[in-house]
């Protein structure tokens, strides 16, 4: 899973929990400045202090949503500086999403989510460190392919230097101005986590994807309703297609997933939606295929898996889809 050297610093053995790992290096021991750390398991009550981090590096107050469904310690993994131990240092998730769909094959995934570190203590080795024990986690409770969205073209290229990850999952990101100007007898509404889900499962119904399990649907439900939108379900004479919904600002919704139905117009489908959410721009994400335009493809997602033959096959015409990131 990882090539050149194995790095670790001697610690203290009585110092160091049973659930702890020293900090080690993924790939080049020589492109890092290192310092002694302990890659452990959570504890409870380290709860307020990750919240912390994840305000301090994502700029955001809504760690609570995320931490009441997914905390845990069996979720979480910490680095815990040495020299700076009254609280982690850097932190990462990881958690059952549901399966990666192959053609005639299933996987139970998890998905990595969350991993930062606090600007003081970069540099170091920590994420890789992180993620290397995430990936285990995951492996130990037999769910052999791991998969994550990087939230930018930067932490895309660290984890190709860094990590035993590879870019798998495609978007087709389409921005739509004015959509009033267009016509639709579509009609959209919000439905339930549970409706959405079953309607997912149909749409992408033979294609490569990320099938995610209810409690991952339940949270992007609670997480639009948070951000003023909805999980919608939109009837054409086409069939039935969905969208997950956010207003992003006071004139941008975001269509953080977009599964239209064979047949289907998206601009028609966005203009039913914007009956309901009357914005003069809209961004949405949906499944690509290799005959779109290349400039709306962009990279979305990564994974590994300890069993090289679930990869997804990328020659065929239906690129894999991740779905809905979990912003």
């Amino acid at each position: 899973m990882q090539s050149g050297h194995r790095h670790i610093r001697r610690i203290n053995i009585n110092a160091t929990p049973p659930n702890a790992i020293p900090c080690v290096n993924f790939k080049d021991v020589n492109s890092l400045v290192y310092e002694e750390a302990l890659i452990r398991t959570a504890h409870h009550d380290e709860r307020d202090a990750l919240m912390d981090i994840w305000k301090q590096v994502f700029g955001s107050d809504d760690a609570k949503l995320f931490f009441d469904l997914y905390f845990s310690p069996q979720t979480c993994v910490v680095a815990q500086a040495v020299n700076s131990p009254a609280a982690p240092a850097a932190m990462g998730f990881v958690f059952p999403v549901g399966s990666l769909e192959l053609p005639g094959n299933s996987v139970a995934c998890s998905m990595i989510f969350a991993l930062a570190t606090l600007p003081e203590h970069r540099k170091r080795g920590y994420a890789a460190a992180i993620v290397e024990k995430l990936i285990a986690m995951g492996n130990e409770t037999g769910r052999p392919v791991t998969v994550l969205c990087p939230s930018s073209d930067g932490v895309f290229e660290y984890y190709k230097a860094k990590t035993p990850f590879r870019e798998m999952f495609y978007i087709n990101t389409q921005v739509h101005q004015n959509p009033k100007c267009a016509t639709s007898d579509s009609i959209a509404f919000p439905i339930s986590p549970q409706e959405y889900n079953q309607h997912r499962c149909t749409l992408l119904a033979g294609k490569p994807h990320i099938k995610m399990d209810l409690r991952a649907i339940e949270y992007q439900y609670r997480i639009c309703q948070e951000f003023g939108g909805a999980l919608l379900k939109i009837q054409s004479k086409c069939g039935i297609s969905l969208a997950a919904v956010e207003i992003t600002s006071s004139d941008t919704a975001l269509a953080k997933e977009l599964l239209p139905c064979p047949g289907a117009d998206t601009e028609e489908l966005v203009a039913a939606i914007y009956k309901l959410y009357p914005k003069n721009k809209f961004i949405t994400r949906q499944p690509a295929v290799k005959t779109d335009d290349s400039v709306n493809i962009t990279r979305f997602g990564m994974i590994y898996s300890s069993r090289p033959e679930l990869y997804p096959d990328l020659g065929q015409i239906c690129l894999p889809w991740y779905g809905f990131a979990f912003d």
